[in-house]
C-alpha cells in the first residue's frame, strides 16, 4: 500500500508518516511511503512514477 504526504520534509511530518506506515504494517499489510514537496498533483504523479506498477 503506497502512502504519500505532500509538503516540506520535517521531523514531525516524517514521524507522522512512520506512524501511519507502522499502523498499516501492524495490520498485516505491506506499506511504502514518501514525503514529496510541491503542488499536490505534481507531487503525487511523481510519487506514482517512482513506485513499481504493482503498487497501483
Amino acid at each position: 500500500m503506497p502512502c504519500a504526504d505532500r509538503g516540506a520534509e520535517t521531523a514531525e511530518r516524517r514521524s507522522e508518516l512512520e506512524w501511519a506506515l507502522n499502523t498499516v504494517r501492524d495490520g498485516g499489510h505491506k506499506a511504502e511511503g514518501a514525503i514529496r514537496a510541491g503542488e499536490v498533483d505534481e507531487a503525487l504523479q511523481a510519487y506514482e512514477k517512482s513506485m513499481p506498477s504493482t503498487c497501483w
